[in-house]
């Protein structure tokens, strides 16, 4: 038998939301850290609901942590993660990992071009200047068949 369980602050709001399975919501949660989720207090933990399946205690457990929210989303979870069959990693909004690439993009790209030599700068250019190139001829290689087909549709 699977479910869903919750750990309640004093003011009974859930601060952690999980799926288990036997004993699961009762054992030791500790983080890398060696922060301890789990509280003192055995009153302070609730199930939330039962489930035949696996598959139906995921989806109820990432129903409830998307309901709450997790911190980093500014909800009142801790969860470090979304719930359901993902891994036990730290997950970010979709707008945070957009921000951490173009942020380390420009970061690096930075850091690269501050080291570059005048020579592989004249590198570099040139092989823009060859993509573009390329890529125009493409273009109006592409214009020319388009304008073919429509004179012989006309004729």
């Amino acid at each position: 038998m699977y479910y869903t369980y919750a750990y309640l602050r004093e003011d009974r709001t859930p601060y952690y939301i999980g799926k288990g399975e036997g004993n699961r919501a009762y054992k030791s949660h500790k983080r890398k850290n060696g922060q301890e989720l789990k509280p003192k207090n055995k009153n302070q933990i609730i199930i939330l609901k039962k489930f035949k399946s696996e598959k139906e205690a995921y989806i109820h457990e990432e129903y409830m942590i998307s309901i709450f929210k997790r911190k980093c989303d500014r909800g009142i979870l801790v969860n470090i993660s979304l719930g359901g069959e993902q891994p036990n990693s730290k997950y970010k909004t979709l707008e945070e990992k957009v921000e951490a690439r173009r942020i380390r993009s420009r970061i690096n790209a930075k850091k690269y071009r501050e080291n570059e030599t005048n020579e592989q700068k004249e590198k570099r250019n040139k092989k823009r200047r060859k993509k573009y190139s390329l890529n125009k001829e493409i273009i109006n290689q592409k214009r020319r068949e388009i304008y073919k087909l429509n004179k012989q549709i006309d004729e």
